[in-house]
């Protein structure tokens, strides 16, 4: 219903709507359509279900139910596809990026031009506000994502995952997988996938204690000092081994070795300054314009609370509930440059909040309904806590509630549901097996 109460309807939006294809064919059939309002606005309300149901329905609650339907009576076998693919995924992303970070690290013209030709291949680039998403990203990894927020949030993903197959096969080209992986973590220099995977480290240690399963503290100190050693090796590398590299390529072979040691030092200090304490200040990189995005999208939530406005409607709605501390930020300004130059249907806010995003399209009621699973899991999980003797659940639900986190920052991706149906088989196992 929000398509034909929607308040917002404008030449630029009826262009839009008249130029598509499905609309032009309309009116061959039917030339007295031309024009008419309603026609325009069925047109809309079609495409929009059509566009619920394949970017959110389907990818949220249809893979949960595939995966379920699938796994119900085997999670065993489900958990063992799902890690499996997770492993597959991590061996072609640590590939891709050692090329890039081999580019990273020595400015290399020549490893440019083959990333530049295998990411033409992957996507297309500079599709979106002239820059969005470059064929380089100078200065932080992205490996096969669009940008490194992005592959940081896959990569929180695929790290428990990497656990569950080190202590189910005690494979050591697991650890280094994930010595490669948490690196690379790390050297995305996105807050996102660097607060999240210290957010998940903590969340480890804190269920290990919960469950003690046997030889959880080894587990668990052996986690933190891998984690050490990757964030090590990624310092190390920006501010000594990069250095070295391009002034070999430079041909300047002197390097001062008291320089070495203070970079380091200011590269550890530059690294926790931007990329964590960062998180909590407004004015710090983009904050403004991602708190601002946060806070005009609940905005919209709180002035249509029970049924919201619907999904893809929102942008016109938040165009004047920007607080002031965002108002002039750059990014916000070209955001709403664009939503009414171009019209909401060909440019809308980026949702950095799930929750806040939620609550802007259903109300209410649909955020309760999206946060149902997560309630189960939690309460389900509590009920099985005795029954479990080993770490797999351990690494599941820090994986789980490290998807959650981000959706502090961004719309869910599909291991939020991937998870949601392999935890509740895995419970359901338990306690079938415990009645």
């Amino acid at each position: 219903m929000g398509v034909f109460s929607f308040p917002f309807y404008d030449t630029v939006i009826y262009t839009y709507l008249i130029n598509t294809s499905v609309v032009q064919k309309l009116y061959t059939l039917f030339p007295s359509f031309v024009g008419n309002e309603f026609v325009l606005q069925v047109k809309l309300m079609v495409s929009l279900v059509w566009y619920l149901f394949r970017n959110f329905i389907f990818p949220l609650i249809g893979l949960f139910l595939i995966i379920f339907n699938l796994y119900k009576d085997d999670y065993k076998k489900g958990l063992d596809t799902i890690v499996n693919a997770a492993r597959i995924l991590t061996i072609l992303c640590i590939a891709y990026s050692v090329i890039e970070v081999s580019w990273l690290w020595s400015g290399s013209d020549y490893l440019a031009s083959i990333l530049v030709t295998i990411n033409n291949s992957l996507y297309d680039p500079v599709v979106q506000s002239g820059w969005w998403p470059p064929e380089l990203w100078p200065g932080q990894l992205r490996s096969l994502a669009l940008e490194p927020s992005y592959f940081s949030m896959i990569a929180v993903f695929l790290a428990p995952l990497l656990g569950i197959h080190y202590v189910s096969d005690k494979n050591k080209f697991d650890i280094v997988l994930a010595f490669l992986l948490i690196s690379m973590i790390f050297l995305t220099k996105a807050r996102t996938g660097v607060v999240v995977y210290l957010f998940e480290l903590v969340a480890f240690i804190v269920l290990s204690l919960m469950f003690r399963y046997k030889s959880w503290w080894k587990l668990c100190l052996f986690i933190i000092g891998l984690s050490v050693l990757s964030y090590s090796f990624v310092i190390v590398g920006d501010s000594v081994a990069s250095p070295l590299i391009r002034a070999s390529i430079s041909e300047i072979n002197t390097v001062d070795e008291t320089s070495k040691a203070v970079s380091v030092e200011k590269a550890l200090d530059n690294y926790i300054d931007s990329n964590v304490k960062s998180v909590s200040n407004a004015s710090s990189r983009s904050n403004s314009a991602r708190f601002g995005n946060t806070v005009a999208m609940f905005k919209v939530g709180l002035d249509y609370p029970l049924f919201g406005v619907g999904r893809g409607l929102h942008s016109n709605y938040m165009v004047d509930r920007f607080p002031d501390f965002a108002k002039d930020s750059g990014e916000v300004k070209q955001w709403t440059e664009d939503v009414l130059r171009k019209g909401f249907l060909a440019f809308e806010y980026p949702v950095l909040n799930e929750f806040a995003a939620i609550l802007a399209w259903f109300g209410v009621i649909g955020e309760l309904l999206f946060i149902t699973p997560i309630l189960y899991i939690l309460y389900k999980t509590y009920r099985i806590r005795r029954h479990i003797q080993n770490p797999t659940l351990v690494y599941l639900l820090v994986a789980f509630f490290g998807q959650i986190v981000c959706f502090m920052s961004n719309e869910f991706i599909l291991a939020y549901p991937t998870l949601v149906g392999i935890l509740i088989c895995y419970i359901k196992f338990y306690e079938n097996s415990n009645i």
